[in-house]
C-alpha cells in the first residue's frame, strides 16, 4: 500500500535521480571483473553516492515535515516528483 504524502521540486527530483542513477551505474561496475584498486575505488564511490542519498531522504524530511511508518519507506516518482510512503506488511 502506498500514500501520497508531498512532492519534490524539480531541482529536488533532479538531484535524487542523479544520486539514484549513480548508484545503479556502479552497482553495475561491480558485476564486471575488476582489478582490487578498482573495485576498492567504486565500493567507495557507491558508499558516498548512498550516503549523499540518505541526506538527501532526511533533508527533505525535515524541510517537507514527511511522516514515516515503522515498516515502510519513501518513494519518489521520477515522473512528477510525487513522494510516497510504501507500507509492507
Amino acid at each position: 500500500m502506498h500514500t501520497i504524502i508531498g512532492q519534490v521540486n524539480s531541482e529536488e527530483l533532479e538531484e535524487i535521480q542523479d544520486l539514484y542513477e549513480r548508484e545503479a551505474a556502479l552497482r553495475n561496475l561491480l558485476l564486471i571483473e575488476l582489478d582490487s584498486n578498482s573495485k576498492n575505488k567504486i565500493i567507495s564511490d557507491l558508499d558516498l553516492t548512498q550516503n549523499l542519498m540518505s541526506r538527501w531522504w532526511e533533508d527533505n524530511e525535515k524541510k517537507y515535515h514527511w511522516k514515516g511508518v515503522k515498516n515502510g519507506k519513501w518513494a519518489v516518482s521520477f515522473l512528477d516528483g510525487k513522494v510516497a510512503l510504501v507500507q509492507y506488511e
